[in-house]
C-alpha cells in the first residue's frame, strides 16, 4: 500500500509539471535548518529532536505550483544503561532524506509578499544505524561488547505546510512544518543474538529556510 501511494504521488506531480509546460517556470533553490525528531519510541532507538541542514531545488510554476526535490542530514544519538556497572548501550542514527515535494502556494495579499503553502511529500530516507555495547568494567560476557552498523533505504510519505515572506530581488524566507510516516525496519546488535524492530516512525520536522528564485 505504501509503495502504491508513492507511485501515485510521483505520477500526479509529473502530470502537473507536464500540464504547466507552457506556463511561467521559475527555478528555485532553498537552504534550511531543520529541527527534526526520529519519531521512534522503541527502547534501543535514538529519540528526541536534533538540528540538521537541508537543501531544496525545484521549480515554481505560475507562482502557484512548486515541484521540488529536497535532501538533508540529521544525526541522532541515544544512550541506555543495560546493566548498572557492567555495560551500557549507545545508539546512533544518521538520516539522509531524498524527498519529492509538491506545494500549492496561496498569496495572502495582492502583492504576493506573504504566502501560505501546503502539499504532499514522498520519498526515501537513508538511515545508518550504529549500536555499541560498552564494557563498564563490571564483568559480563566479552562477546557482547563492540559495535555493529547497518544502513537501509526506508519509504517515507506525508505532508508539509508553511508560510513564506518575499524579501524582494528573488529572495524569500519561510517557516514550515513537516510530518512523515517512515517505513518499519529491523536491526541486529553487535553480538548478533538480539534484534531491534523499529516500528514505522511518525517523523515531525520544523524548518527555517532562505530561498532564491531566478
Amino acid at each position: 500500500m505504501r509503495y502504491l501511494i508513492a507511485i501515485a504521488t510521483v505520477t500526479a506531480l509529473t502530470g502537473i509539471a507536464s500540464a504547466q509546460a507552457q506556463s511561467r517556470v521559475t527555478p528555485i533553490l532553498r537552504a534550511e535548518i531543520a529541527y527534526t525528531n526520529t519519531g521512534y519510541k522503541e527502547t534501543f532507538a535514538p529519540k528526541g529532536y536534533e538540528v540538521g541542514p537541508g537543501l531544496t531545488a525545484g521549480v515554481l510554476i505560475d507562482k502557484v505550483h512548486e515541484v521540488s526535490i529536497s535532501t538533508g542530514y540529521t544525526k541522532f544519538e541515544g544512550k541506555k544503561n543495560v546493566e548498572v556497572g557492567i555495560s551500557d548501550f549507545l545508539a546512533e542514527s544518521k538520516q539522509i532524506p531524498v524527498l519529492l515535494n509538491y506545494r500549492f502556494n496561496y498569496s495572502l495579499d495582492k502583492a504576493a509578499k506573504y504566502t501560505v503553502f501546503a502539499g504532499p511529500t514522498v520519498g526515501f530516507i537513508r538511515e545508518t544505524y550504529t549500536s555499541t555495547v560498552n564494557d563498564l568494567g563490571g564483568g559480563g560476557n566479552p562477546a557482547q561488547y563492540g559495535t555493529d552498523s547497518a544502513s537501509k533505504w526506508k519509504l517515507a510519505f506525508g505532508g508539509t505546510v508553511g508560510v513564506k515572506a518575499d524579501l524582494g530581488k528573488g529572495w524569500d524566507v519561510s517557516a514550515s512544518a513537516q510530518l512523515l510516516k517512515v517505513e518499519s525496519n529491523t536491526y541486529v546488535t553487535h553480538s548478533g543474538t538480539d534484534t531491534f524492530a523499529f516500528d514505522g516512525a511518525t517523523r515531525p520536522s520544523f524548518a527555517l529556510s532562505v530561498g532564491y528564485s531566478w
